[in-house]
């Protein structure tokens, strides 16, 4: 089964243009007394933000701000988003939502192999690509770093319970007797997908290095020389 490479491409055009589903607000997402809102008026709220700090960044952007954009009143965006923090944090978090569904869609085709190359590729280059990822990265570096570093733990659990959960669903299944308690061990498959989730950050954050991942193909080189490497060697370890 070959892994024709306009994937990575045509998932990008898909995000760009909009023609993806927005998720509802995730569930991890922190809200007032623990709860995320999920109605209407939240993913209103949610859009304009975005939209918000892709034009305007972070540094400079106020709850005010984004009332008026979204056309409502301070108190109901309060009522949902009690801080500034909690509403960025909110829209990262669908944002990653967004892309993890992108970069899922259609991967049950590939072989173990083939889906851990074609992931790689549109992980880095959706990430790499995003508006907002760009906005921030280019002009406000100091603001998005602590975000991606210190800050970071919510949208660092999110990626790896996401993938561990598909990595032991695609290594059970290369069990002659398939079960549940074949393939990946659920303490394996969140330590290794925490390394790769670390590293893909990393080559976002850091993309200048002696690992030249500036195109596609550089970047299916490395994941089919490093990344199913890895993971085939946690899996002959078992």
């Amino acid at each position: 089964m070959q892994s024709p490479r306009s994937d990575a491409k045509a998932v990008l055009v898909r995000l760009r243009q909009g023609r993806v589903s927005k998720p509802r607000v995730p569930t991890s997402a922190p809200a007032r007394k623990g709860k995320a809102p999920t109605d209407d008026v939240a993913e209103r709220i949610l859009d304009a933000a975005r939209d918000h700090f892709i034009a305007f960044g972070l540094r400079h952007a106020s709850m005010e701000d984004v009332a008026k954009r979204a056309k409502l009143s301070r108190i109901t965006l309060y009522r949902r988003f009690a801080s500034k923090a909690e509403l960025v944090q909110a829209v990262t978090l669908r944002e990653i939502r967004v892309a993890l569904a992108e970069v899922e869609r259609g991967l049950e085709r590939f072989s173990l192999d083939e889906g851990l190359v074609e992931g790689f590729v549109r992980t880095l280059t959706l990430t790499r690509s995003h508006p907002l990822v760009s906005r921030l990265l280019e002009n406000e570096a100091d603001v998005v770093l602590p975000l991606a570093t210190l800050e970071a733990s919510p949208f660092l659990s999110l990626g790896v319970l996401f993938l561990s959960q598909r990595l032991r669903r695609a290594t059970r299944s290369l069990s002659r007797a398939p079960s549940p308690k074949a393939g990946l061990s659920r303490e394996d498959a969140l330590s290794l997908s925490e390394i790769l989730v670390r590293v893909t950050l990393s080559f976002v954050l850091t993309p200048q290095g002696a690992i030249d991942l500036s195109n596609e193909k550089k970047m299916r080189q490395f994941a089919e020389r490093y990344v199913v490497r890895l993971v085939r060697a946690f899996i002959d370890a078992r």
